[in-house]
């Protein structure tokens, strides 16, 4: 007999951001309060799972949080697609 026992899988994140280049998505992210950079520059913002409270998502034209600022508003639970032009980092607020 074996002690050892299965470890159960990570609790799926309630709610998701995508940054997008051309409709494809090549980022996510899913914490508030985190400035995260990106690899590619992507263009457009959106929730693939709704968040239930209301955010701010802030992209810079520069790696970490650098050069000017774009930003787009969610009400709560919504899954709008926004043009934010291209962006190297961003992070979510919670409004």
């Amino acid at each position: 007999m074996s002690s050892r026992r299965a470890q159960p899988a990570p609790a799926p994140k309630p709610w998701r951001v995508n940054a997008y280049v051309n409709g494809r998505s090549v980022g996510f992210h899913y914490e508030f309060d985190k400035l995260e950079n990106i690899s590619s520059n992507p263009t457009n913002v959106s929730f693939t799972s709704g968040c239930p409270y209301p955010t701010l998502v802030r992209c810079y034209t520069e790696a970490n949080g650098g050069g000017y600022m774009s930003a787009a508003n969610f009400a709560a639970n919504s899954k709008e697609n926004f043009n934010v032009g291209a962006f190297k980092s961003w992070e979510v607020l919670r409004r």
